[in-house]
């Protein structure tokens, strides 16, 4: 296992930072893991979209790097120019879902894994206040949306202790599953 591990993503930037990483071998099938490590929080402050839009016509590389990634785990390019260009059904997602299974897909072609797991590791007390039950709710309704975006509409939900494959990834990554999982520890 590894802490911190960051992946490098397409474009200039900041890579993916796995709260830690893993690789093994699960039923002969080489497997890197990265897991997302949860207290309560969104998946992000900025939607896909708002990077997108906030960027589009400046400088900046972010469109091309979701561009980029789009690509990877989809096949949809995007053009990095046209503000109106990206599917809306992508742009209320939480940007760091989208970074995460990149960066856990590139890991594992990095790593010559054949098998991709994004893993959701969420900490909560078994008796949470008020606001952090909303805010737990509302992290679990990003990665519903994500996941439900990312499998078209196969899996509408991700509830603890699953494991689903949402895509089959485009031809030039097939030889990469990815899988996206959660699981939940409860504290005190």
């Amino acid at each position: 296992m590894v802490p911190e591990l960051v992946t490098p993503l397409p474009f200039p930037g900041e890579g993916r930072n796995h709260d830690i990483a893993a690789i093994g071998v699960v039923d002969v099938v080489p497997t890197f893991v990265g897991v997302e490590a949860k207290a309560g929080e969104r998946f992000g402050d900025k939607t896909v979209g708002d990077c997108w839009r906030n960027k589009v016509g400046s400088k900046s590389k972010v469109p091309h790097r979701v561009a980029a990634m789009l690509d990877l785990l989809t096949g949809d390019q995007p053009d990095p120019g046209d503000p109106g260009a990206l599917d809306p059904a992508i742009g209320d997602r939480g940007y760091q879902l989208l970074t995460a299974s990149a960066g856990t897909v590139l890991e594992a072609r990095r790593r010559h894994c054949q098998r991709a797991v994004l893993l959701i590791h969420e900490f909560r007390p078994k008796v949470p206040s008020q606001k952090l039950a909303t805010e737990l709710s509302d992290a679990q309704d990003d990665l519903d949306n994500f996941v439900d975006w990312l499998s078209a509409g196969k899996y509408t939900e991700l509830p603890k202790n699953t494991v689903v494959v949402p895509r089959d990834l485009p031809t030039p990554h097939e030889h990469v599953v990815l899988l996206v999982g959660k699981c939940v520890t409860e504290l005190g």
